[in-house]
């Protein structure tokens, strides 16, 4: 959360010729915050490292292949939760109709 990293991935975002997109923070009150921040993580994989390369102090932040993979298989299966959560979360009451689409999607 230091402005002096947000300002160097900004620097990296643009080097790299990619969109400037901040770092959303992941709250336990907020739902799929979460999901939003590993998303935006993986999105963003170059300009992070060669961030975290400039900081010899931050180094042992910088994530293994075993790691990154996780998260990618954490962002599949939260995403379909997500799917579901807001199939079924509507204002209205849910019908039958919705829950075989549903299944079918877990079923996959």
């Amino acid at each position: 959360m230091s402005w002096k990293m947000k300002r160097d991935l900004h620097k990296a975002q643009e080097l790299l010729q990619m969109e400037v997109k901040t770092l959303p923070s992941a709250c336990p009150t907020r739902w799929w915050s979460t999901l939003k921040l590993v998303k935006r993580f993986l999105e963003n994989q170059l300009p992070i490292c060669k961030t975290l390369l400039e900081y010899p102090n931050k180094k042992h932040l910088m994530l293994e292949g075993n790691e990154i993979s996780a998260l990618e298989d954490f962002t599949t299966a939260t995403e379909l939760l997500e799917d579901i959560t807001s199939s079924l979360s509507g204002e209205q009451y849910t019908t039958r109709q919705l829950l075989l689409p549903l299944y079918m999607k877990i079923k996959k």
